[in-house]
C-alpha cells in the first residue's frame, strides 16, 4: 500500500520492514472500535519513542470525519483514510475493529477481529492478549 495520513504523512508498505507494526482498522459508528480507543492511545503512548515501533490506523471515513474523531477522542496516532474496498483488501475482508501486529519481516504474528463495547473489557483484553504479543515482537 501507499497512502497519506489526514495530516499529510506518507506511508508505504515498505516502511513496515524492520519495525514491529501495529495496524488498526475502524469506522466511526462501530461501538467496539470506540471502546478500544483508550487502549489504542495507551499502546501508542507507551511505544511511540521506540524506533522499532510503528502504529498505523486505517478507516474508510472521509478526512473531515477523521479530523473530528481525532479531536473528539484525543487520538495520538496517525490515521489514514482509504476507500472501503481498500480497507477491505488490507484487512482481508474481516470485520471491525481489526488489529494486526506485524513482525520486523512484515509477517502477521497477531490478529484480532471484533471486540467488546465495554471499555473495561477491552482494557483487560489488551493487557492480557495484545500487549504481550506486541512486547514479544518488539523484544526480538
Amino acid at each position: 500500500f501507499a497512502a497519506t495520513s489526514v495530516f499529510g504523512k506518507v506511508y508505504k508498505s515498505e516502511m513496515l520492514t524492520g519495525k514491529t507494526t501495529f495496524v488498526n482498522f475502524w469506522f466511526r459508528n462501530c461501538a467496539p472500535c470506540i471502546a478500544e480507543l483508550k487502549s489504542l492511545n495507551q499502546l501508542y503512548s507507551d511505544n511511540k519513542l521506540n524506533p522499532n515501533f510503528l502504529m498505523i490506523s486505517f478507516t474508510y471515513e472521509d478526512d473531515n470525519t477523521v479530523k473530528q474523531f481525532i479531536e473528539e477522542y484525543n487520538i495520538q496516532y496517525d490515521i489514514i483514510s482509504l476507500s472501503r474496498d481498500e480497507c477491505k483488501r488490507l484487512n482481508f475482508s474481516n470485520g471491525y475493529p481489526t488489529n494486526f501486529i506485524y513482525d520486523k519481516n512484515s509477517r502477521i504474528t497477531f490478529m484480532k477481529v471484533g471486540g467488546s463495547i465495554n471499555e473495561r473489557d477491552v482494557e483487560k483484553e489488551f493487557k492480557e492478549l495484545v500487549l504481550p504479543a506486541l512486547k514479544k515482537e518488539i523484544s526480538k
